[in-house]
């Protein structure tokens, strides 16, 4: 019985969901599988269904259709309560996007750190990097609120966050410290998420642990650089950020009214529709100012 079962979080990309999973199957540390699907429409449902039909020896699929985008703060909220309700089955939740291609060691290396370590970790999360081979911008590991991490040579390296591509939590923990929030959509879910556990235990970024991040450009989340139907997605960002970040204190209330300014001149002097990107930028930390979400706990008794 595979100890292990992988999370992913789908939402109308087939063809790169398909990859995500033919990596899965080439892996040389077996894990089950749970499939997240936002209500895709572009044939997911009927694929995974055809997949399901055919009988692996090596692992198990199980498919939820959550019948409504809910965002991936809100599928991998979905997701972990699922695979809790499997019982005692698993001893680890490994999540990924549907766009992550792992290596066919990816797993084993984060394994073998957890038994190095007798389980004392709170994460362990892989280097991501991009189609090029390069750093994946948006999926670097941070110590502390605002510092990314630049050792991406040293086997393992003590980090506080970490992005939902490629990261490995304890089941004992998940029940402790509850789910992601799913209101906060999408965007810093990840980080909110990983923080609780690198808060109550010392958590690694994994360097020989590598999975692809097959998203389309590499330039991380830039609101300067984003075209004018999607700006209103960042009001999540900001959002989810203030309500991330503050509870860290000072250093945190510095950090967001510091990027604050800066993402507001960015905007002035190198974008485009400068008024409604700044208009997002600030009603993003207005709302972040009320913003108090639940923090939903399983149930198993």
């Amino acid at each position: 019985m595979n100890n292990t079962i992988a999370i992913i979080v789908t939402y109308n990309r087939i063809e790169l969901l398909k990859e995500c999973l033919i990596a899965l199957n080439e892996s040389d540390y077996f894990c089950d599988i749970l499939i997240v699907d936002n209500a895709s429409s572009d044939g997911t449902k009927e694929y995974l269904n055809d997949l399901l039909n055919k009988k692996n020896n090596n692992y198990i699929i199980y498919y939820y259709n959550t019948n409504e985008n809910i965002g991936g703060a809100g599928g991998y909220n979905f997701g972990l309560k699922k695979a809790i309700e499997l019982d005692n089955k698993y001893k680890y939740f490994w999540l990924m996007d549907d766009d992550c291609i792992v290596s066919k060691n990816s797993l084993s290396k984060l394994i073998n750190v957890a038994k190095e370590k007798n389980d004392d970790f709170g994460f362990l999360s892989s280097k991501v990097l991009w189609s090029d081979g390069s750093i994946c911008k948006t999926n670097i590991q941070r110590k502390k609120v605002a510092r990314k991490i630049r050792d991406f040579k040293n086997r393992i390296v003590r980090v506080d966050y970490a992005s939902f591509v490629s990261v490995l939590f304890k089941r004992e923990d998940v029940i402790k410290l509850g789910f992601p929030i799913k209101d906060f959509f999408i965007w810093t879910d990840d980080l909110e998420y990983t923080r609780r556990f690198s808060k109550i235990s010392n958590s690694y970024l994994i360097n020989d642990s590598i999975v692809i991040h097959k998203c389309k450009q590499n330039i991380g989340v830039d609101i300067t650089k984003e075209s004018e139907d999607r700006i209103f997605r960042y009001k999540y960002i900001y959002r989810n950020d203030f309500y991330t970040f503050k509870k860290e204190g000072l250093l945190g209330i510095i950090f967001l009214f510091t990027r604050l300014i800066y993402h507001i001149l960015k905007v002035l002097f190198l974008s485009n529709s400068k008024i409604n990107k700044i208009k997002t930028i600030l009603n993003g930390y207005i709302e972040g100012i009320s913003f108090s979400p639940k923090v939903e706990y399983a149930n198993t008794k």
